[in-house]
């Protein structure tokens, strides 16, 4: 089969039936026309409409192979798959059957990664001008039904994921980069995508999936056409008591997208405002949770908004935040400080994130935002970012506060670095923290004992050896018999 031509392994296929007999022959055949599909992808991409002769499970499978030869660097033959998808949807239908579901979503993720991946060759006029009608069909899709109801942002996501409408949504974008990436280079949305994408904003189009892929294209719509993404807010978030899950589900795919441009930071600062005030305290942390803290954190670590600027976002965060939520607010920046340690960061954003801390911590102390907000703090002293006497002041601080700080195995990594250097006084904040420490099982590893043997040395010291003493009397009466080894 792998040397037959296009038109003979069509019509082999079609003629093809399986032996109830043999029933492994069919997946043997399968994955045998897969990869000869795959490894004579740009031959194939050229059959055009003689690939309609294939059967149903073979046709999805040749557009899934194309799709995975794309992804693997191959460049496809666009003018001659948009005759094939005009003519299985557009002009024939014969692929609107229900039967045919699977061809389609094939048809659908083909266009998405080769657009993305500008894995399409498509000069001719009429093709481009025929895509967009392809692109409407798939938008009629059934799937997913309109019935289906909200989520958090996980399960829209993998539903955006695996739905032939919500998926041609983000082709209607896919492909409009695709032609302002094309000679002459442009920037600007094509009247045929706005009608698209007005389609899925208009009340017809219930499925919450459809509006958090829009969503999801939020920061890409605006930047090809800001003046068209401003009139259609209040359509893209309806205000409406009946709209509360497509309102939701745009919000959230927003916030999945994960990017905070700053010119649509401002245009969408009520909803960030809505978000964060319909934050249950006593409620469960969700995704979008998660998400929206992330985002507000990020914006506040690269300077656009502060604790004291107008838009009020970290008081209102923190101030309706569970103490979950707080926790893995702080958890999620100091964890990005932690992962960047070796590299160099700017002393302005440092500067930043020393006073947004100081200010958390008055919050806490004023009963405005939870403590757990400060569990965190093992992550950023153990990032080495800050300055040392600040950061050793705060964490002596924390720790003679009973806070539980977290992942305390960093925080002696990051001490023992730091003993030689100072032994008196890491000395005495690690008597601190294990002096107020009731996890025993933080207190296990290799950091501590090694914190305790420089703290031991003659050089390091009284102050340091008597920190040593205190610190070895107390874990050998919480069972460490031979601490520090």
């Amino acid at each position: 089969m792998a040397r037959w031509s296009v038109p003979k392994t069509v019509r082999y296929l079609g003629e093809w039936r399986s032996d109830p007999a043999q029933h492994r022959d069919g997946d043997t055949l399968e994955f045998a026309f897969l990869e000869m599909v795959k490894a004579n992808a740009r031959r194939w991409s050229s059959a055009g409409e003689r690939a309609l002769g294939l059967p149903s499970t073979f046709l999805s499978r040749y557009l899934w192979a194309l799709r995975e030869a794309a992804r693997d660097g191959t460049t496809l033959n666009g003018n001659a798959l948009v005759r094939l998808f005009e003519t299985g949807l557009v002009t024939g239908r014969s692929w609107l059957h229900d039967e045919q579901r699977d061809v389609r979503q094939a048809v659908v993720w083909l266009l998405r990664d080769c657009l993305d991946g500008d894995r399409l060759a498509m000069s001719s006029r009429a093709s481009r001008l025929a895509l967009w009608s392809v692109i409407s069909v798939l938008l009629t899709d059934p799937s997913p039904p309109t019935t289906t109801s909200g989520g958090d942002v996980d399960e829209l996501a993998s539903a955006a994921l695996n739905h032939t409408r919500s998926i041609a949504t983000t082709v209607v974008i896919s492909y409009s980069l695709w032609l302002n990436r094309q000679p002459p280079e442009s920037r600007h949305l094509p009247s045929e995508a706005r009608d698209l994408i007005d389609g899925r904003l208009d009340p017809s189009e219930t499925s919450p999936v459809v509006r958090f892929a829009v969503g999801e294209q939020l920061d890409v719509l605006r930047w090809l056409d800001a003046a068209w993404v401003d009139t259609a807010m209040p359509r893209i978030f309806p205000a409406g008591d009946g709209d509360v899950l497509l309102r939701d589900a745009a919000w959230r795919g927003y916030l999945w997208r994960g990017r905070v441009p700053l010119d649509l930071f401002l245009v969408l600062l009520p909803e960030y405002r809505n978000a964060l005030e319909a934050i249950d305290p006593t409620g469960e942390m969700t995704k979008a949770h998660e998400r929206l803290a992330e985002h507000i954190l990020l914006l506040a670590r690269i300077g656009t908004i502060g604790p004291e600027s107008d838009d009020g976002l970290l008081p209102l965060l923190f101030g309706r935040a569970s103490a979950d939520l707080a926790r893995e607010a702080v958890h999620g920046l100091g964890w990005w400080l932690y992962d960047t340690r070796e590299h160099a960061t700017d002393p302005e954003e440092v500067a930043r994130l020393r006073l947004l801390w100081e200010w958390l911590s008055a919050e806490v102390a004023a009963g405005r935002a939870d403590p757990a907000s400060l569990e965190p703090f093992g992550w950023w002293f153990a990032s080495g970012k800050f300055d040392r006497a600040w950061s050793l002041d705060e964490l002596e601080r924390l720790a003679s506060g009973d806070l539980e700080i977290d992942f305390l195995h960093i925080v002696f990594e990051r001490l023992n670095a730091l003993v030689a250097g100072d032994p008196a006084r890491v000395g005495k904040v690690t008597e601190v923290i294990v002096l107020h420490e009731v996890r025993t099982d933080d207190l296990r590893g290799d950091g501590l004992p090694a914190i305790v043997r420089v703290l031991m040395q003659d050089a390091s010291g009284p102050d340091a050896n008597a920190s040593g003493r205190a610190i070895i009397g107390m874990m050998v009466s919480r069972g460490f018999a031979d601490f520090p080894g």
